[in-house]
């Protein structure tokens, strides 16, 4: 039902890929933000990056600056975490989050 809803709609996913596709195990990765305790899927799923990007932007606090200041600490802290992981390339990101 869905490969035919995509095929309606033009994707160029088929039935084929959903018939093809195998769903791997992955790592949990957990952290925190704020006191909420968060969860996640290990590399390479983007849960490390999220929460080591929150991590970061936990050192700053959002009501002592203005929305700009605060977009730009999180696309600078989504920057970080993303540059970590590439240069890393491995689970052993994931361990510090």
């Amino acid at each position: 039902k869905m490969a035919a809803d995509l095929a309606a709609n033009g994707s160029a996913v088929t039935l084929e890929a959903f018939n093809d596709y195998v769903a791997e195990d992955s790592r949990i990765v957990r952290g925190s933000y704020r006191g909420y305790e968060l969860v996640g899927m290990g590399i390479p799923a983007a849960g490390v990056l999220s929460i080591q990007a929150l991590q970061i932007m936990e050192e700053f606090e959002p009501s002592s600056m203005s929305e700009a200041e605060w977009f730009a600490v999180t696309g600078q802290a989504l920057s970080l975490a993303s540059r970590e992981l590439r240069v890393l390339g491995t689970d052993t990101a994931a361990a510090r989050a």
